[in-house]
């Protein structure tokens, strides 16, 4: 769902202006377990997923995980790996928010000034992206899987490329109000300025942000939704029922193999969008929509949603590292590269101390040792 100037949904509702605006002088007497889930749960998450995220785009780059893919496979690839890169932005962003000091008023305009004015417009943009391009990636799985024969001749790298682009474009546009519901208010006191993040005029306009709320929940929840559950269940029936045709048509079972890890990584992707996103999301949508007065029981869905939502946006390092096969090989490979070679140098050495009795015996060793330590 999507942040706006009265809850800040989106892990920024301690700005201290948005917070005298919205709930006053309320008390909760959850006030401190939600100062810990801001302060330490939710940037513990994010940094795993920034380490994460990063080593996804490290390992998805890698020839090794691209050398057994058709065409249709590369453009889900190429879907994993724009994830990735949204993911991580999310992650970074959120992340930073846990070294927000408590009081906002600054004496210049400083980064961490901007980051509250906007980090919320951009953290909007990113659950946008990662829903979307999960869509496109669920969209074109299902169709690769259901109709294999035609969109063989339709699914292209070039139309994967364009459909990831406009889901980023089409994320930015559709945020851009959000780019103006604060704005920074420069007060000149005893001679000297301070500056403060305050509301703007769009969020005081009670039609626009009833209006831009359905249609977020519309756009960036429900619809999506129900996308991704139809195309889950057809990916799942599919894959149970057509087993024997892939058989027969996969002459080359490397292809086969990385076919059946896209769809299984693709179809747990949506399982965890549907269980981690979506249901607080709806929630949160119908208690604004109903303009409930329970603002407790709101901060409470508020904060579970949020924890929920880092964990879906950081997770995907661990999916990709149980399922497939070749990315926990290159994952192996760039963590152990010094454990290699000390594998290796064993071997070396035996070799030279059986060069100086006979070389017979050092040419009938050496490939025994060598094939020990390959195992």
């Amino acid at each position: 769902m999507a942040m706006d100037g009265n809850d800040s949904t989106a892990f920024l509702e301690n700005v201290t202006f948005e917070q005298n605006l919205d709930s006053g002088s309320t008390p909760n007497r959850f006030h401190k377990e939600y100062f810990w889930i801001d302060k330490a749960v939710i940037p513990t998450i994010c940094a795993f997923g920034i380490i994460g995220n990063i080593l996804n785009l490290i390992i998805l780059m890698h020839k090794q995980i691209r050398s057994t893919m058709d065409t249709m496979e590369k453009s889900a690839h190429i879907g994993l790996f724009s994830l990735a890169i949204s993911d991580f932005c999310f992650c970074l962003i959120v992340f930073c928010h846990a070294f927000l000091p408590e009081v906002h008023i600054f004496l210049h305009k400083t980064f961490t000034l901007y980051y509250i004015v906007f980090s919320h417009a951009f953290i909007n943009i990113f659950i946008m992206t990662s829903t979307w391009l999960t869509v496109v990636m669920a969209t074109g799985r299902y169709l690769a899987i259901c109709y294999p024969l035609r969109c063989r001749t339709t699914i292209e790298l070039s139309w994967s490329k364009w459909a990831i682009v406009l889901v980023y474009i089409i994320s930015v546009l559709f945020n851009i109000p959000w780019f103006f519901q604060m704005y920074i208010q420069r007060v000149c006191i005893n001679d000297n300025y301070i500056y403060y993040p305050a509301q703007g005029s769009i969020t005081l306009s009670s039609a626009f942000k009833d209006g831009y709320r359905i249609m977020w929940g519309v756009i960036c929840n429900f619809v999506p939704l129900i996308v991704l559950v139809f195309c889950n269940c057809c990916l799942i029936k599919a894959l149970h029922n057509s087993r024997h045709m892939h058989r027969a048509l996969s002459a080359n079972p490397p292809i086969k193999e990385t076919r059946q890890r896209l769809t299984t990584i693709l179809v747990v992707i949506v399982l965890l969008f549907c269980v981690l996103v979506s249901p607080s999301e709806i929630m949160k949508f119908f208690f604004k929509i109903l303009q409930t007065d329970n603002l407790e029981a709101y901060q409470m869905i508020q904060k579970i949603g949020n924890i929920l939502q880092a964990i879906n946006f950081s997770i995907n390092f661990l999916l990709y590292y149980s399922i497939n096969l070749p990315f926990r090989q290159v994952f192996k490979g760039l963590m152990m590269p010094c454990a290699k070679k000390n594998q290796k140098l064993p071997v070396q050495q035996n070799g030279a101390s059986f060069r100086s009795n006979s070389s017979m015996i050092s040419v009938k060793k050496l490939p025994s040792c060598s094939s020990d330590t390959m195992v």
